[in-house]
């Protein structure tokens, strides 16, 4: 019995040795003929197999993972110059799929999450983007679309919310934005519409409200703000130190509705927000000590109804009592208290 045990033994280290015989030769001049099998000298692992026709790939070759796992599966054809591959995570997860001419990107390739959905789709052309890029939400709809020429953006731009209305639309030319350029609501009304010159903005650029009203128009000239006008909604203003100074609404061009003027006070601090459900404590800025010098309305660019001024101390200064932009009444702070 133990003599047909090492028989058995002795058979099976032979065959190893002639199969592997088989698949590593090399003709008289060198060349990588059939069946191959590459080791990893150090840890012995099998790195891929395949065969060879004249020192080139052809058909189907294996690469593996140290772990023994495929890393990816490619068929090679056109004497090796083209090969169509399958690539895997170690879980066995298909993560992408696409062409290589020469050992570089051509063609069309797709990426995939663990969940098998598509996420992206790239164009190449001999390994620089080239042709239409697209990016996919994890539910499969389209995010994005970008155009490539030879390595650079050329052509259209858009992005989609997930309705599959749209987002972004631009274009860009040999790698700058130029052209019109428009900004949307997720119930598609515009939120921004403008042009851009060789990635400069040129001419009237609109703003809108969620409702569809202009916000404010801007004017350019060759990326420069010329003028900027506030049509409707609340707009502030800061001091250089990024301090509030103002806020005022407007409706049809004109200041209309409540307004408060701030005192150059206070200083931006940091803080420990708490943690709140799935979200961590971490750090965030907030503004303390911010001062009110004066509040109230405003109606068809005029002063209108009660104005309360403050003193820095936060203590009422004093009450104006204005119709249509005509001072009628006046109070101090301490005879109202």
């Amino acid at each position: 019995m133990k003599n047909y045990v090492f028989i058995l033994f002795l058979a099976s280290q032979l065959y190893g040795v002639l199969s592997f015989a088989q698949e590593n030769k090399k003709d008289a001049k060198g060349l990588k003929q059939g069946a191959w099998v590459k080791i990893d000298a150090n840890t012995k692992a099998k790195l891929y197999e395949g065969s060879f026709v004249n020192d080139k790939p052809n058909g189907l070759f294996k690469y593996y993972f140290p772990s023994g796992k495929i890393k990816a599966i490619t068929t090679y054809s056109n004497e090796g110059q083209k090969a169509r591959a399958l690539l895997f995570d170690e879980k066995g997860n298909k993560i992408a799929e696409g062409i290589y001419i020469n050992e570089k990107k051509d063609s069309i390739w797709n990426y995939y999450n663990p969940e098998h959905a598509l996420i992206s789709q790239e164009c190449y052309l001999n390994c620089k983007k080239h042709g239409l890029w697209k990016i996919y939400y994890e539910d499969g709809k389209l995010y994005e679309e970008t155009s490539w020429k030879a390595g650079v953006k050329d052509g259209i731009w858009k992005q989609y919310f997930k309705s599959g209305k749209p987002k972004t639309d631009a274009t860009y030319k040999e790698g700058e934005l130029d052209g019109e350029m428009k900004l949307f609501q997720p119930d598609g009304k515009l939120e921004m519409s403008g042009t851009y010159v060789n990635a400069m903005r040129e001419g009237a650029w609109i703003y809108y409200l969620p409702s569809g009203d202009v916000k404010n128009r801007e004017l350019y000239s060759k990326g420069t703000l010329l003028t900027r006008e506030l049509v409707n909604g609340v707009f502030t203003d800061s001091y250089d130190n990024d301090i509030l100074k103002s806020s005022y609404t407007y409706k049809d061009g004109k200041k209309n509705g409540e307004f408060t003027e701030y005192y150059q006070a206070g200083q931006w601090k940091k803080r420990m927000k708490p943690a709140d459900g799935d979200f961590p404590a971490e750090e965030e800025e907030y503004f303390d000590g911010q001062k009110i010098q004066r509040k109230g309305l405003f109606m068809n660019d005029k002063l209108n109804g009660k104005i309360s001024s403050y003193k820095l101390d936060g203590k009422l200064d004093k009450i104006e009592e204005y119709n249509n932009g005509v001072l009628i009444s006046e109070s101090k702070g301490d005879k109202n208290k």
